[in-house]
């Protein structure tokens, strides 16, 4: 095999400090896909609390029978929208540095990835990878973009701590 050949006037520490800087830029991005991710999630629930329709059926889970195992008010659906935005809130303000996520600015993040874990895993039942009873648009929406997304989004978030120690 042949040596590597630089460029004239580069040696490898250049490209050491060119390879770390891609890494660098890569990482730093991460926190602002997460809170583009949080907030637009966020939107869609404020949609839906406020009456919003589209995708409402592909977004509940169906028992055997067919019928919603739950019926998510909108007083939930906000709850549920303002903890989505305050995730976003969290990874932007880190983005910017307004903190660092280490020491106990990091709990929040891992919290975070542990639920979206445990969302992407399931309950055995209706929810997640791991699901017995499928069939209904849910399952099929979760199976390929729900679930999924819960794992990309625990897995960014481990994937930037992990750089963090």
């Amino acid at each position: 095999m042949s040596p590597l050949r630089l460029p004239p006037g580069k040696s490898t520490f250049d490209l050491q400090i060119q390879q770390d800087w891609y890494t660098f830029s890569m990482l730093q991005s991460i926190p602002h896909l997460l809170s583009a991710l949080f907030f637009a999630l966020s939107f869609i629930h404020i949609y839906w609390a406020f009456g919003g329709q589209i995708g409402l059926r592909k977004v509940i889970p169906l028992n055997q029978n067919g019928e919603p195992l739950f019926t998510p008010g909108p007083l939930m659906t906000i709850i549920v929208a303002t903890l989505l935005a305050l995730a976003g809130f969290y990874f932007i303000c880190g983005a910017f540095g307004l903190h660092d996520f280490r020491g106990a600015m990091a709990y929040p993040a891992w919290v975070v990835a542990v639920l979206f874990l445990a969302r992407a895993i399931g309950d055995f039942r209706y929810i997640g990878f791991l699901k017995r009873i499928g069939g209904s648009d849910f399952a099929r929406m979760d199976t390929l973009l729900y679930s999924p997304l819960c794992l990309l989004i625990s897995g960014l978030i481990v994937l930037y701590q992990y750089d963090r120690f």
